[in-house]
């Protein structure tokens, strides 16, 4: 008994870069590939949006510069959810690939990757999985793990989030904004506010008062922030 194969519909990608020659070069490298079908490419995100009309891709291979730029990978992720995003040339380290991730993409491509790796990435992308490393993996456990823990209040302390009073713990170690956001994997813009809340609730006025808070509080356990 002869097994008859049913041929799968091609993967359609739009490319969006700022560079064309990057863009069109990609294009010419994904184009003779049976499985996927390049349907156009854009230098920006409201030219990607035009390639919708009609007939949507099922995955948009964006420059990872163009990521942060404005609400597009997140107004992308929103009103197309069949809509896979894979951000390209993203550097392989802990805050860019959550960063991304948290913005909208559903899988990326290291800078240096081969163009077997993007294909794969792209197939597996349109299959709802996501190629990262062991340590990357990690750290999405670790971010999944903070954000549960920000949604819930803690009863240790006065009436802090967990996450404030993690804030607030390295804040007394003497770490910048900076520094807490890249410990913490989230943006500076999230440490400033989260701050503010701990000086308003704390009903103080500065960083060294909520140091001082800390030391001065026994409810505090340093072991569960390191």
């Amino acid at each position: 008994m002869r097994i008859r194969q049913v041929s799968r519909p091609a993967i359609g990608v739009v490319i969006v870069a700022r560079v064309r020659v990057y863009r069109e070069n990609l294009a010419a490298a994904l184009g003779p590939l049976e499985h996927i079908e390049v349907q156009g490419t854009a230098e920006d995100w409201t030219e990607a949006f035009g390639h919708f009309h009609g007939r949507r891709p099922d995955i948009v291979l964006v420059d990872a510069d163009l990521i942060p730029e404005g609400r597009g990978a997140r107004l992308l992720a929103d009103t197309t959810p069949r809509v896979r995003l894979v951000a390209l040339a993203v550097p392989e380290d802990e805050v860019s690939v959550v960063r991304c991730l948290e913005a909208g993409v559903s899988a990326y491509v290291r800078s240096d990757a081969a163009l077997g790796e993007l294909v794969e990435t792209i197939e597996r992308a349109a299959g709802d999985e996501l190629l990262c490393s062991p340590r990357i993996a990690g750290a999405l456990g670790r971010r999944l793990s903070d954000l549960a823990a920000e949604r819930e209040p803690s009863t240790d302390v006065a009436h802090l989030t967990t996450r404030e009073i993690e804030v607030v713990h390295l804040i007394a170690q003497g770490m910048s904004n900076q520094e807490i956001a890249d410990r913490l994997f989230i943006e500076v813009a999230t440490v400033k506010n989260h701050v503010h809340h701990i000086l308003a609730k704390l009903h103080i006025r500065s960083r060294g008062d909520a140091a001082d808070w800390v030391r001065g509080n026994h409810g505090l356990r340093e072991a569960r922030f390191r």
